[in-house]
């Protein structure tokens, strides 16, 4: 297990935390935005970065379009996405050729062939011949980062006194995907954190559906002239967020 943590990574947790969400969702999201940045600024003909993007025929839809907007909104100029893309058209189009050679031209049955062993989308055939050999390249660094943070978020709420146990809840708090994560993290098994997670969340969910019992409720007819407080006019949208994680576009850059 990781030990307290210190410096900068407890600085940005605890800068998570002060932030309405999910902090391991705001996290993530930063993380997969520096290293799109990077990847932009410092990488796009770096040979490893290349080949990984070949491999994978570059990103998964979400960051595809993160990328490209992220580079026009920040540099100006699409020309480093130009660059990979124009490279993986190449892939792309080498894959068709070796399938038309296979087939002895078009509208012949292809000859099954094997590639190599990797992890396949739900969609895919074992012959596959357009599918991603690799997962996405910033998918990958967020889920590192993901992981990380989290098991620095348990060990910190592991301690009492803690600067995190102070923080937790107030604006910050996990949703169920990360919780979920954090209270089945075998490094961390019986930590005092993962009891505080889980106790925090039983206190929070039940005063949730008490709001949205409210907010259900007053809805009725008869009962239309009853006012709402504050949590029971924003219950759906804390139900949505425990749910469904941070929103789309609340993340660094606006593209989450």
């Amino acid at each position: 297990m990781n030990p307290v943590p210190r410096g900068l990574i407890a600085a940005d947790l605890l800068q998570a935390l002060s932030l309405e969400g999910c902090p391991i969702c705001y996290t993530r999201s930063e993380s997969e935005h520096r290293y799109m940045h990077s990847l932009l600024w410092e990488h796009v003909n770096d040979d490893a970065t290349r080949n990984h993007l070949r491999a994978s025929l570059g990103c998964c839809g979400r960051h595809t379009w993160q990328i490209g907007r992220m580079e026009v909104d920040g540099f100006g100029s699409a020309l480093g996405n130009g660059i990979i893309y124009q490279d993986l058209l190449g892939q792309v189009r080498s894959r068709l050729d070796e399938h038309r050679r296979r087939a002895g031209g078009y509208g012949q049955r292809p000859t099954r062939a094997p590639i190599r062993s990797r992890r396949r989308w739900p969609w895919e055939s074992p012959e596959s011949l357009l599918g991603p050999l690799d997962p996405c390249l910033i998918c990958t660094v967020g889920e590192r980062a993901e992981r990380s943070m989290l098991a620095w978020l348990v060990q910190g709420l592991s301690d009492e006194p803690s600067p995190f146990r102070v923080a937790y809840g107030h604006q910050g708090k996990l949703c169920l995907r990360h919780l979920n994560h954090a209270l089945t993290l075998d490094a961390a098994r019986g930590a005092p954190g993962q009891q505080f997670l889980a106790e925090q969340a039983r206190q929070d969910l039940e005063r949730l559906s008490a709001d949205l019992d409210g907010f259900i409720a007053k809805h009725a007819w008869e009962r239309r002239d009853d006012p709402m407080s504050v949590s029971e006019k924003s219950a759906w949208n804390a139900a949505l967020a425990f749910f469904g994680g941070n929103e789309p576009g609340s993340g660094p850059g606006g593209h989450e």
